[in-house]
């Protein structure tokens, strides 16, 4: 495989409440593209892969880095709550930028149902 070019698992999350989400794999993804690009790639496969109807009609709006190679994985089942600041991904970023490399696993989302499922997750703790 070419230096440029990285597999990633897009983890599709639907509802965080249910744990309705779903994996994607994208092949032969240039590192030089944009986050913005990288979400307009990932949309265009949801539409044409075989995920249910209500993956495919949802509007995601956030990419967040969930798991890098050889590094620890969160215990939570869903997506992983923390360092938000430096995990979730900026439109105007490059992938080869943000050091996401090969077999990286990214969640996309949309920011306002993460948000609601993070506060009510430390809410219900306890």
């Amino acid at each position: 495989m070419d230096n440029e070019n990285l597999v990633l698992t897009i983890r599709v999350i639907r509802s965080f409440h249910h744990r309705n989400l779903k994996n994607l794999v994208l092949k032969n993804v240039d590192k030089k593209i944009t986050v913005h690009e990288l979400k307009d790639m990932i949309n265009q496969e949801i539409k044409k892969s075989s995920l249910p109807p209500p993956f495919k009609t949802f509007t995601y709006d956030t990419l967040k880095i969930e798991h890098v190679p050889f590094k620890a994985k969160s215990s939570d089942p869903v997506i992983n709550c923390q360092d938000d600041d430096s995990l979730i991904l900026r439109d105007d970023q490059n992938l080869a930028d943000i050091c996401v490399v090969n077999e990286t696993e990214i969640s996309y989302f949309m920011m306002q149902d993460y948000l609601e499922y993070k506060s009510n997750k430390y809410v219900n703790i306890g």
